[in-house]
């Protein structure tokens, strides 16, 4: 099948490589939560050996806020200096050394997704409990009413601020690899 990583080949170039393109890895769920609510440990490098091992060498990590496009970096660096570690720590032999390197090359986006533009945006607007005291809601559960957008010069900075962070990263990067 063309479409499966052939499972009989001894050699990794001869299988199909696949990219995960859309992938969430800031997710509480790789950390073991679900819901808010702890159900197992943090399984995330578990989770990119399985992608690797059946073909998925590069997943590009999507961040809808400058805060996730601030902490998918972190946890990029994060993997990288694990990937790093393991490896200088591998004492085996050339098997298990080749195990340890082979490892899923992650990218990251920074940036606002487009169904989060006014949480960046916008400034949020909540509307007042009742007089009567009718309202049963949480208010740190309480949604917006409605959003009134940032000046343009607000929303100017939030862009230059994204900028900044790509190129701060993408120098960084660079640096790492000369």
């Amino acid at each position: 099948n063309i479409n499966k990583p052939s499972s009989s080949s001894s050699s990794s170039s001869t299988q199909i490589r696949y990219i995960d393109a859309g992938a969430n890895l800031l997710d509480s769920m790789y950390q073991g939560t679900y819901h808010s609510k702890p159900r197992h440990e943090p399984d995330l490098d578990i989770v990119l050996r399985r992608a690797y091992d059946k073909g998925v060498h590069t997943v590009i990590s999507l961040a809808g806020t400058i805060k996730e496009s601030e902490e998918l970096i972190e946890l990029i660096h994060d993997l990288d200096d694990n990937s790093d570690s393991r490896q200088e720590e591998e004492e085996g032999g050339e098997e298990e050394k080749e195990k340890v390197v082979n490892a899923v090359q992650v990218f990251g986006t920074v940036g606002v997704h487009p169904t989060r533009c006014a949480e960046v945006f916008a400034d949020a607007v909540f509307e007042e409990k009742s007089a009567t005291g009718d309202d049963d809601d949480d208010d740190s559960a309480a949604s917006p009413s409605s959003y009134i957008p940032k000046t343009e010069q607000q929303q100017n900075e939030i862009i230059q601020q994204l900028i900044d962070l790509a190129l701060q990263n993408n120098n960084n990067d660079n640096n790492n690899n000369n």
